[in-house]
Formats: structure tokens, sequence, C-alpha cells
């Protein structure tokens, strides 16, 4: 076998535009998203961001993409709010439900909440919309429940600043209910945006007129831009307690059915450790180098992450800190193959080996402490039909 040099090949793939996760915050070509993922994490004691911005009392979206860690029984969790006896808030409440909330005139608060309860550890896109007349509230784009205002009352406004992960304090300039967790985005707009059920964007302000974003902090930029306003007209922002920025190569995909939803990372997204192919062009990402080689399809639809490994290869990969499950579905692009072998090791030991006939899914869990990945591919008696492929290649996280 002969063996490339693995500096080789990921040279090749950077010129083509790919980024490794850590290594810049570009999207490589084919549409490969290599951006690191970076979210804010509260610690739920005195962290919070202060805006500038303050609510004037006209119809809005509040929305935002969160993960709590952990849930305060017994007080309101803050997401984003300006309420001080007035004005509103998006909240997980008292009893654990998401809550969107708006004080009215003269009366007290009008309510709406989650069908279920907020699930620690769980991305969840949560949507707070008010026309004016009613008000209803949107859990990872499944209208929850809505309630209107009694007669003509309005709004009472609070007058003070929009917090996002608190709200503020009723006898200081500082914040109370603090909410522990991570938050990728937060956004702000003008009019009730959801009438109807609908699918989350990660984007919050893909397809929204800018003029019409009073706030919008996407968090998954990091340190470089997230706390920048890329509303229409700017606010101040000012991060309090030092919360800080963590990268969690995050792909999940939002409003997915189910409360077991994992933190995943995409194994494209990550650099190998080593390669040891028979040629440049036997190693993929996303991509089998020439048009040959047929893409391989999930469900009649050509797949968009893979990996390419033709055999006999060896990829060796680190585990990313905190992973504990593996799985990928090994397919060879020809259903009649017999012989190719895929076997998967975690630091030396196998934990997984299978002969493909087309394709196999492959799952296991990840041991304690595991450090490193290394797949190796072998194409036994058949070298015809020998193209393999690792699809949907993801670790999980609890």
């Amino acid at each position: 076998q002969r063996v490339y040099l693995e500096d080789t090949i990921i040279a090749k793939l950077k010129k083509s535009g790919i980024r490794f996760e850590g290594e810049g915050e570009d999207q490589g070509e084919n549409g490969v998203e290599n951006t690191p993922q970076y979210e804010l994490q509260l610690s739920g004691d005195n962290q919070y961001i202060r805006t500038s911005l303050v609510w004037n009392g006209s119809p809005m979206t509040v929305e935002a993409i969160v993960t709590p860690e952990s849930i305060s029984p017994g007080r309101d969790n803050s997401i984003i709010a300006d309420m001080e006896s007035s004005g509103f808030g998006i909240i997980i409440n008292t009893e654990g439900y998401y809550e969107f909330r708006v004080r009215q005139n003269g009366k007290g608060y009008i309510m709406v909440r989650s069908k279920e309860r907020a699930v620690v550890g769980q991305d969840v896109h949560i949507a707070g919309v008010f026309n004016g007349r009613a008000i209803g509230l949107f859990v990872n784009g499944v209208l929850q429940s809505t309630t209107t205002f009694s007669a003509e009352r309005g709004p009472s406004l609070s007058g003070r600043n929009v917090l996002i992960g608190a709200d503020p304090d009723k006898k200081t300039d500082s914040a109370t209910n603090f909410f522990a967790g991570n938050i990728e985005s937060a956004m702000i707009s003008s009019g009730a945006r959801y009438n109807n059920n609908f699918t989350p964007n990660h984007d919050l302000s893909n397809g929204v007129n800018r003029q019409s974003i009073a706030l919008h902090l996407d968090f998954r930029e990091g340190q470089k831009n997230g706390l920048s306003d890329r509303g229409w007209l700017p606010n101040t922002i000012t991060a309090i307690g030092k919360p800080t920025f963590v990268n969690t190569n995050q792909s999940t995909k939002i409003g997915s059915e189910g409360a077991d939803k994992k933190r995943v990372v995409s194994l494209g997204r990550i650099k190998p450790l080593s390669l040891k192919v028979m040629q440049p062009d036997y190693f993929g990402i996303n991509t089998a180098n020439k048009p040959t080689r047929t893409i391989p399809s999930v469900d009649g639809k050509q797949s968009t992450n893979f990996i390419f490994l033709h055999p006999p290869a060896t990829a060796v990969y680190p585990i990313p800190r905190g992973a504990d499950h593996f799985s990928t579905t090994v397919y060879a692009n020809h259903p009649s193959t017999t012989g190719i072998t895929c076997e998967f090791f975690v630091d030396d030991q196998s934990v997984a080996k299978k002969t493909v006939h087309g394709s196999e899914d492959v799952s296991f869990a990840i041991p304690s402490g595991g450090t490193k990945l290394t797949i190796v591919t072998s194409n036994g008696k058949d070298a015809m039909y020998d193209h393999t492929f690792l699809i949907e290649p993801t670790f999980a996280y609890k």
C-alpha cells in the first residue's frame, strides 16, 4: 500500500475551500458547513446581556434558540425580557414550562405557555408573537397557545432595557431571574412574524427585512462578532458577569420530534490526525473527487454529508471531548459489492466491524475517556466495486 502523508491531502482540501473546526469560519466548496458553531454560555449566576433597546409597545416577534442546562424551580428563568411590574418576557416559568407574557394596561400579565415542560440539554427554538391585540407562543415552530387582551387594553410598558438571560431587578439597575444554559441567537423584530406552524431556521433573520429587525444577536460567530447587534439600528450590547463563548460544533436539526435530541458534530468537520490511502483522491469530504464515482443516495436523495474513504485506507480522528456515541452508514457504490470491510477502533480497541453488501448501519457507544477513533477500510476479494462512503458520520453528546 502506497502511503500519502495526510498533510498533502489536507492541503488539497483546504485549497478547495474546506475549513476544519477551529481553523476559520469559511464555508467550504459544495456547501460544506465547516463554520465553528459557538453559543453564549450563561451560568445562571449574575451572567446576562444588557441591550440599549427599550420596547415601545408596538407589535413584535421575540425569539431565541436556547439550550437550558439547569432550571431553577420556584422562580422565573428569563431568556429575553424587559419586565419589571410591566413589559414582556420569554421565560421558563416557576413550573418549568416555556412562557411568553405581556403586561396589560390596568391589569396583570396575560400569558401563554408550552404544552410540555422544558427539557434540560435540549435545543429549542422559542418564539413569542404580539400583534397588538393578542399573543401567541411557538416552540420549535409549533403553535402552543394564544390569548387576547381584555377589551381595548394595550400593553403596559416597563421602560427598562431588554435583557438576554435575565430580567430587570425591581429595586436596582441590575438583573434577576437568571437563565442557565446556552443561547445560540436571539432576535426581536417588528410585527407578528408567525401565524401558523413553521420550520425554524438557525439564522433567525432568514427572509426578514432588515429594517424590521430591532435587535439581533447571533452568538454563533463567537467572540469575533457575537456581541455585535445586527439590527437595523444597532443597539449597545454589554456582557455582564463575563459570560463565555463555547464551541459546540452543533448541527442539530431544530424542531425534530421527540425530547431525546442530542448535540452532534459531523466527522467531516474534524481534521484527521492521520490518513493512509493509495492515492490522494481516494479520500474526500462531501465529494468523491471523480465524476465516475456514484455519490451515495439516501431515500432517493443524494447525500451531502459523507466521507469518501476508498479501501484500503486508514483514517484516524480525535474524539471530541464529551462525545459518547458514534454512528454512520457505510455505503459501497454498487449493490453487488462483496468483501468490503469497515472496522472501527477506539484507542486501538475494535468496537465495530461490518462487511458491506450495499450499505450497513454502524452505531456504537464510545468508551468513557476515549480519545482516538480509527477507521479502516479494506476491499478483500472485490476490487471492482469498492468505492466506500461513510454517510452522516456523526459524534453525539449526552
